[in-house]
């Protein structure tokens, strides 16, 4: 056998003993955890359901992919060279689009298990019990619940030869599943923390109706006017230079949205996050939406200054902008600057 064979045959059976070794996990959970962790009434239904999302599922697409390897590597006698994987390969992480749920929403569980450990020390313990069966080898669930984003992480690195194509496209629509579930969370939080009364105008599509004689509302975690699915590109604290009034913009794909805010987080720490689920920070709308394909944005005449001021003019208003730092300023305008081009075109 030539040596670049014979790595290749080292791979093939690296591939089929991991995916065995992770199967096996994958079960390990469900009988040491999912099952006895219904029992004792820590947990309602739905949080079961946030922290295992589709655990049975990624059991059901790797058992099916496992049994496909291990009769192709029996097919050819269990000590003769495997032949050809790639067919398998390419038909089988086709059909593994559980990941894409899973992983999108496993941050969310993650975070529910963590507060649930840290809130209930029977809980914590009940845990540490479980954890305890020698089969777990000392890990705890925690642990266990990162294996399938790791998993589908390694498969371009065990296969690179083999079926590099499809492994990678299944791992960029997991990223994708993933940013596009952030993306949604923080447009939710968005929703309930910041106010936008006195919104009367339609503007775009995202201002829904309300019964007559109410004013319309702006549904954050919506469809833009024609730019598809709204998103959330960036945020942060601007100060208007004349007033030195803060203010706290989110700029999305269609429209940038200038608040400030009416109550603090409840925490003042640097960890404190402004997306965090802890956090009751509320913003209210200082002015209406500002349109990008409306918007012009300009620097100081000289742009070399150390000073972070920009302008922004909209309509028949112009606001003078102040951000903490250079890099900030350069990341805010360059965002609308490009979002306003791309309104436009």
């Amino acid at each position: 056998m030539q040596p670049v064979e014979r790595k290749r045959q080292g791979y093939i059976h690296e591939l089929i003993e991991t995916e065995e070794r992770y199967v096996d996990d994958l079960q390990l959970v469900v009988e040491v955890f999912q099952k006895r962790m219904t029992e004792p009434g820590f947990l309602t239904e739905g949080e079961m359901a946030l922290i295992f999302v589709n655990w049975k599922e990624l059991i059901m697409a790797n058992t099916k992919l496992l049994k496909a390897l291990r009769v192709r590597k029996k097919t050819g006698g269990e000590k003769m060279p495997v032949h050809m994987i790639g067919d398998i390969l390419a038909a089988e992480l086709s059909h593994m689009q559980a990941y894409i749920r899973f992983c999108s929403c496993q941050l969310n569980g993650a975070a529910l298990l963590q507060q649930k450990t840290d809130e209930h020390t029977d809980f914590k313990e009940f845990l540490k019990k479980l954890a305890s069966d020698p089969r777990c080898k000392g890990m705890p669930l925690s642990s266990f619940l990162l294996k399938p984003m790791q998993r589908i992480t390694r498969y371009p690195l065990l296969i690179r030869s083999l079926a590099l194509e499809r492994a990678e496209e299944l791992c960029s629509q997991v990223n994708e599943g993933v940013r596009e579930k952030e993306n949604s969370d923080r447009l939710e939080w968005i929703q309930t923390h910041v106010q936008c009364d006195g919104l009367a105008e339609v503007r775009a599509t995202g201002l829904s109706w309300v019964p007559p004689g109410k004013l319309w509302q702006l549904v954050f975690n919506s469809l833009t006017n024609c730019l598809g699915p709204r998103k959330l590109l960036h945020s942060g604290k601007l100060y208007k230079t004349k007033s030195n009034k803060e203010l706290h913009g989110f700029l999305f794909n269609d429209f940038l949205l200038l608040t400030y805010m009416v109550k603090q987080f409840a925490v003042s720490s640097a960890s404190e996050k402004l997306f965090s689920s802890k956090s009751n920070a509320q913003f209210k709308m200082y002015k209406t939406p500002i349109f990008l394909n409306e918007a012009l944005v300009k620097l100081p005449t000289d742009p070399s200054s150390d000073e972070p001021v920009f302008h922004i003019s909209h309509i028949d208003r112009v606001y003078t902008l102040r951000t903490d730092n250079i890099n900030e300023r350069s990341v805010s305008t360059t965002c609308v600057t490009c979002l306003e081009a791309q309104e436009k075109a």
